[in-house]
Parts: C-alpha cells; sequence; structure tokens
C-alpha cells in the first residue's frame, strides 16, 4: 500500500514539474513578444475599415482601445498570409497612433508591406508612453500603393489586434512581488492569445506523454486500432480548424501515431498509405482550389508520413510475423470490406 502511496505521489509531482516547465519555456520562447512584455488582446469589433479588411491605395484600418498598463509601446496586428512581390513593387503603409481627444498625431512611421511576410503578428512599434494606462488611443493603419498584387489583409480571426507593454527590467526586478506580479501577468495575458497556446503545444508534449504512457494507454491497448484513429480524426480536425502549423500539434499527433505503429503493429504501407492520401489530396487542390496555406500544410504533413513510413520499412519490424498491413486495418474499421 505504502508502495502504492509513493508511486502516485511520485507521478503527481513528475507530472506537475513537466507541467510547470512547458509554462516557463513557452513563456521564455514566446514567438509573440519578448520577455519583458505585456500583450494584451484587444476587441476585434473595435477595428474599422475603409471597405474592406484588404488594404488597397487610400484605404486604412483604424483602432481604438483602452491602455491597461503603463508603458505601452506596441500595437500587433494579425495579417493574412502574405507573399511579397518585388523591392519596387511593395506597398508602404503608413502607421499612426494618439491619444483619443488630441489633436497631433504622436507617432507616425512608415512600413513597406514586404516586412510583414513571416511575420503575419506584425509589431507597429512607437515611443512607449510611460503613463498610459486608463488613458483611450486612436490608431490607424494606411496604404500609400496597394493594389491586387500588393496589397496586405488584416485578419479578423480569433486575436486580430493587441497592445503591447514594454515594462523596464528595473521596474520587474525591483522587488520580489514586482517579480512574481509581472510573472503572473505575463503568463495570464500570454494564455488569452490561442495562436500563443497552438505554438506552446510544443513544450507541454513531455507533459502529455508521460501523462498519457502512466493513465490512459493501456486503455488503448485494449480496443482495436483506437488510438491510430484518433491520430487520423485528429489530423484531420487540425486540416480544418487550424490554418497554421504548429510543430506541437504536428509532433504530438506524429508521437500518438508512432505509438499506434508499435502497440498495433503496423506496416509501414499504412504510414506510406496515409501519406499518399495526402499527397493526392495536396495535388487535388493545387489543380482545382489553389488555397495556398491549406496545401502548404498537408506537404508538411505528407512529408513527414512519409519519413516515419520509411524509417519504420528500413529500421523497424515489417518482417515480423503477425504485422498489420493497410488492407487489414481498413478492414479493422469497415467489417463490411
Amino acid at each position: 500500500m505504502k508502495e502504492i502511496y509513493t508511486n502516485k505521489l511520485f507521478f503527481i509531482l513528475v507530472s506537475l514539474l513537466l507541467i510547470a516547465v512547458g509554462v516557463v519555456l513557452s513563456i521564455i520562447f514566446n514567438p509573440y513578444s519578448s520577455l519583458s512584455v505585456l500583450t494584451i488582446g484587444e476587441n476585434k469589433a473595435n477595428l474599422r475599415f475603409t471597405n474592406s479588411t484588404t488594404l488597397y491605395k487610400g484605404e486604412k484600418v483604424t483602432g481604438e482601445f483602452v491602455a491597461q498598463e503603463n508603458n505601452l509601446g506596441i500595437i500587433y496586428l494579425k495579417f493574412n498570409n502574405y507573399v511579397k512581390p518585388d523591392y519596387q513593387s511593395e506597398d508602404t503603409l503608413v502607421f499612426r497612433i494618439k491619444q483619443k481627444g488630441s489633436g497631433k498625431w504622436f507617432a507616425i512611421n512608415t512600413y513597406k508591406s514586404g516586412i510583414i511576410e513571416g511575420n503575419l503578428f506584425f509589431p507597429l512599434g512607437f515611443p512607449k508612453i510611460a503613463d498610459s494606462k486608463g488613458k483611450t488611443y486612436v490608431f490607424e493603419l494606411q496604404s500609400l500603393n496597394g493594389n491586387y498584387l500588393n496589397a496586405v489583409t488584416v485578419d479578423l480571426s480569433s486575436f486580430a489586434f493587441a497592445s503591447g507593454y514594454q515594462i523596464p527590467k528595473s521596474e520587474i526586478l525591483a522587488s520580489k512581488y514586482s517579480f512574481l506580479n509581472f510573472m503572473l501577468k505575463k503568463i495570464l495575458y500570454s494564455y488569452e492569445n490561442i495562436y500563443f497556446i497552438f505554438s506552446s503545444i510544443l513544450y507541454f508534449l513531455p507533459a502529455f506523454f508521460y501523462i498519457f504512457w502512466n493513465t490512459v494507454l493501456t486503455k488503448f491497448i485494449a480496443h482495436k486500432y483506437l488510438l491510430a484513429t484518433i491520430s487520423l480524426i485528429l489530423m484531420a480536425m487540425n486540416f480544418i480548424y487550424i490554418r497554421d502549423v504548429y510543430s506541437g500539434v504536428l509532433f504530438g499527433i506524429l508521437g500518438l501515431w508512432t505509438i499506434s505503429i508499435s502497440i498495433y503493429k503496423l506496416k509501414s504501407d499504412v504510414s506510406l498509405g496515409v501519406f499518399l492520401v495526402i499527397f493526392v489530396v495536396s495535388v487535388t487542390l493545387i489543380q482545382f482550389h489553389g488555397n495556398s496555406d491549406l496545401i502548404y500544410k498537408l506537404s508538411v504533413w505528407a512529408y513527414f508520413f512519409l519519413v516515419v513510413g520509411v524509417l519504420e520499412k528500413v529500421f523497424y519490424f515489417d518482417k515480423e510475423a503477425k504485422m498489420v498491413d493497410i488492407v487489414d486495418f481498413i478492414k479493422g474499421h469497415f467489417k463490411f470490406l
């Protein structure tokens, strides 16, 4: 009895430790802001557009918000995937910000549209405002030369725009209380961003697989192909509901698939069959749909399933008896075959 209690206590402590490590690493390697910046999501309903979310020549997006902290110094806007044209053909974007009611813009900056490529949650910086808390600010981003070849498009999905507060390190490290207070705010504000959560999944995979391995794995072993089926369903949901490719989601599902290979003894042709299905769908989309985001995502997943299948073929146990090939795998799901 004492040994069972000790094992459970050890499991709980290790799980909590791995979760804590995941939280710390996600904050340190936050792709959306540096460690000393508090990023707070704002209400996208406060964004206004001249005509549409795509900014053509003379059109602009305007926004309004109340600063929740001091040291306001960044406005983040989320854009759709952007492929920059040659430098001479890029649009010029003008950013302006001021306190509401002021007759003069506090800051005006100019950007070439090409800088948005690969940086879709784009930071629009300006000299920080030390006493910004509680004040209302308005901003605008205007296109000077936007056309159908170079225009940028604002993404109005979750976390469309945010305000950033550059907290001085001297203030963060002034005392234990100020440090803990800052870190608590940093964690809470960060996890309000759905894209930050997806980006952070990678750092929680050790905790997930440790807990999964020590709790529910035996239940999946008892149900034929259940874990493999769940892996494929999660992959399909990822294609439908998640626009971008997140390494944590990718490696998490591939990890479940690899465990499925081991416990169900799936032959390499099952993984290669999944690769072939994704590849065919990708080619079909290229021909008839042209959705570059989805095609890119499908290509990434197809590549990794190809790698898994080839590695399994070369190094794993394809030659062992009682291996499950793709026909048996399909029949296991559809008995009428």
